[in-house]
């Protein structure tokens, strides 16, 4: 188990190969608190838990479940994926997230922790924002463009300007 506190801030690259209890290899448990920041690019972890104001920015690599003790005021967890990323429901209700990480294009498939009614916490599926890759933001972007220009070009026509 790794616990992260205060303004501590953990990288995993990788780890060895998950195994389950005796061999125990890969992160069993990786917890954050406070201000804490995780940046995790590879590896195999079977749960991450953030508490408080912990962010976590996930880029590859293995994550089995995610527990999110926070109110999503703001989101804490970020995912890199490509396009075609997909909410996982299960009766009716988000339960989890499946896709291709950005950078490698291999693929992920977690599951949020359903914690008890009376923790009262937002759903760990508020508190995650996906980044979409590149050419898609850059896309977004010059279809603003587009639009401002177009809105731009009408505004100007409408008030007799040329």
């Amino acid at each position: 188990m790794i616990e992260a506190w205060k303004a501590s801030h953990v990288e995993v690259l990788s780890t060895t190969p998950f195994l389950p209890f005796p061999q125990q290899s890969g992160i069993t448990d990786l917890a954050l608190t406070d201000t804490s920041r995780l940046d995790y690019y590879g590896g195999e972890t079977e749960e991450l838990t953030l508490q408080k104001n912990a962010t976590a920015q996930l880029r590859g690599g293995r994550i089995d479940f995610i527990s999110s003790l926070q109110y999503a005021t703001t989101e804490h967890i970020f995912i890199w994926a490509r396009d075609g990323w997909e909410w996982k429901y299960e009766n009716g209700e988000i339960r989890g997230i499946t896709g291709l990480w950005y950078d490698d294009g291999t693929l992920f498939d977690i599951r949020f922790t359903k914690l008890p009614d009376w923790m009262n916490f937002d759903p760990a599926w508020m508190n995650v924002k996906v980044i979409p890759e590149p050419a898609t933001l850059l896309f977004m972007a010059l279809g603003g463009l587009l639009v401002r220009q177009r809105h731009r070009s009408s505004y100007s026509n409408f008030n007799g300007v040329s």
